[in-house]
């Protein structure tokens, strides 16, 4: 961590960032499948949700 606050990235830093975002858009991708099942008011803003 001392080579992120200093403004340094590594390679490990990197390596650790690209398996964060590959875990956040797998999360994301299966909660999408999901929100399919939910009534339209509670999907997405912009899907009717955000008119409540």
């Amino acid at each position: 961590m001392k080579t992120f606050f200093a403004g340094r990235v590594t390679d490990k830093w990197r390596i650790f960032m690209k398996k964060q975002i590959q875990r956040a858009r797998k999360f994301f991708y299966e909660v999408e499948k999901g929100v399919k099942e939910l009534s339209s008011v509670s999907r997405w803003p912009g899907n009717g949700g955000d008119q409540i």
